[in-house]
């Protein structure tokens, strides 16, 4: 069975995650995300959450990099989306909004 990953961001805000430049795929490092309880007792869902790492060695996620094709659409409230594609079909991960965009240096600073 194939399965593939895919996240995407919705840098024109229209729920279709087709602009140029959405999909964030192949720049993917790690996702860790979490919904729902995290214990098996009753109670009040906490808000779900993920946290994606992407490669930026070309620093096309830099804010400060202007020749990005990127520059100035990462902003918070942006739609993003994780979903695995098997034979089976296509299903949704995680969704939820950019907060935060955060560098971190890497082997070479």
């Amino acid at each position: 069975m194939s399965l593939t990953l895919t996240l995407a961001i919705d840098l024109d805000d229209d729920g279709t995650y087709a602009a140029s430049n959405s999909d964030l795929t192949s720049y993917l490092l790690t996702a860790t995300w979490q919904s729902g309880l995290e214990q098996p007792t009753p109670g009040i869902a906490p808000d779900s959450q993920a946290a994606f790492t992407l490669n930026n060695a070309s620093q096309r996620f830099s804010p400060e990099n202007s020749s990005s094709p990127l520059a100035g659409l990462l902003t918070t409230g942006k739609r993003i989306r994780l979903q695995i594609t098997t034979t089976s079909g296509t299903v949704t991960l995680w969704q939820g909004w950019l907060e935060s965009v955060t560098l971190s240096p890497g082997s070479t600073g």
